[in-house]
């Protein structure tokens, strides 16, 4: 159950105003305006964050365990250390995103931008990541094992120290990617 009703928090987002540690489980934002949020170790689980614009909010340490984020705009969001178990981010804009430390095993990423991004030690296992774009993403120490990479962008990227254990890279650009003591 939500803590705050949708009004209230593209209110407080608009106000710079912070909702750390709020608990918004279940809510549905499809569409709002959450630009520079700050919900800090907030619980978002199964919320409807599709089609938002949180350009450079801050959800360090979130649970977003099953979120629909379809189609979000992310764009250098604070994700580090966050719960993204099972999230749905089709489409989703996460270029220049900190999600270093996260959870996004079983996640769905595909089609999803994510260049530039900082996935270090992030734990991406079982996750769908067909056609995502992560040119020049930094992946060192990411547990990328038994995800789905088909047709994946990875021009320029760091896997160094990677584990991409029983991954699916069929189609995918490994042009000038880092794979210095990468497990295959």
């Amino acid at each position: 159950m939500a803590e705050y009703t949708r009004e209230e928090i593209i209110t407080q987002a608009e106000a710079n105003e912070s909702m750390e540690g709020a608990d918004l489980t279940g809510i549905n934002l499809r569409g709002a305006k959450l630009n520079n949020a700050h919900l800090i170790n907030s619980k978002l689980n199964f919320a409807d964050l599709s089609h938002c614009n949180l350009i450079r909010a801050n959800l360090h340490g979130a649970s977003l365990w099953n979120a629909n984020l379809t189609m979000a705009n992310l764009f250098k969001v604070n994700l580090s250390k966050t719960y993204l178990r099972g999230a749905l981010l089709w489409g989703a804009n996460l270029r220049w995103t900190n999600l270093s430390e996260s959870d996004l095993c079983h996640a769905d990423l595909s089609e999803a931008y994510l260049s530039a991004a900082r996935l270090t030690d992030a734990n991406i296992s079982e996750a769908n990541l067909v056609g995502v774009d992560l040119a020049g993403a930094e992946l060192d120490g990411t547990d990328l094992s038994f995800a789905n990479l088909e047709d994946a962008y990875l021009r320029g990227a760091n896997l160094s120290g990677a584990n991409l254990s029983h991954t699916n890279l069929d189609g995918a650009d490994l042009t000038e990617t880092d794979l210095t003591n990468t497990i295959f």
